[in-house]
């Protein structure tokens, strides 16, 4: 694969300039200063509760929880990354950045959760070995190690060099995502008609 593209294969605007991913009007603007006013001092609060209080040092599932946590913090990167694209530094090296880190927040969200999941279900069912097996040591690093292997499945692509990052949208990708949202969620609902 070369990294040439057409120019009739990426999307433009209304005014025939290349779109960019990175758009955002007012309302979305102030509603974002909003929730990272207020989102962020709340997680790093939790979260520094969370490793000063001297009885959550004991239990492993504490681990998953500031996983969790440090995930739902993660949420923050996309829309800050955002603000300044959009208020301070609209640089290419910026659009980029933004588009290596766009789903990793949710599949790290996802991964953490399933970690306490599985971790609960085993101190429920099987409490004598969750006792004896699970330690402090081996929950830090089985979140750790699953934030790096979800890391490098998201990012798979662009990190083996197969695709480029790129701030234009591929009509392909505008494709695709039209089509996985019509048969994901209008077929089961309207069926065929």
């Amino acid at each position: 694969m070369n990294n040439s593209s057409f120019q009739l294969d990426i999307v433009l605007t209304e005014n025939g300039e290349i779109f960019n991913p990175i758009e955002i009007g007012m309302t979305s603007f102030i509603i974002k200063i909003i929730c990272c006013s207020i989102g962020i001092p709340l997680n790093i609060s939790s979260t520094v509760a969370m490793a000063r209080l001297r009885r959550l040092h004991r239990k492993p599932r504490n681990f998953f929880l500031l996983g969790i946590i440090l995930s739902y913090l993660s949420f923050f990167i996309i829309p800050i990354m955002e603000l300044i694209y959009w208020g301070i530094y609209p640089d290419e090296s910026l659009c980029h950045a933004y588009v290596a880190v766009i789903a990793l927040p949710q599949g790290l969200l996802l991964v953490n959760m399933l970690l306490a999941l599985v971790d609960r279900y085993l101190a429920i069912n099987h409490p004598l070995l969750h006792r004896e097996k699970m330690t402090n040591r081996l929950a830090c690093c089985l979140v750790v190690t699953c934030w790096i292997l979800t890391t490098f499945l998201f990012k798979f692509m662009y990190i083996v060099g197969l695709d480029i990052l790129r701030c234009e949208i591929l009509l392909l990708q505008v494709k695709t995502a039209t089509d996985s949202v019509h048969y994901s969620y209008l077929d089961p609902v309207y069926g065929d008609e």
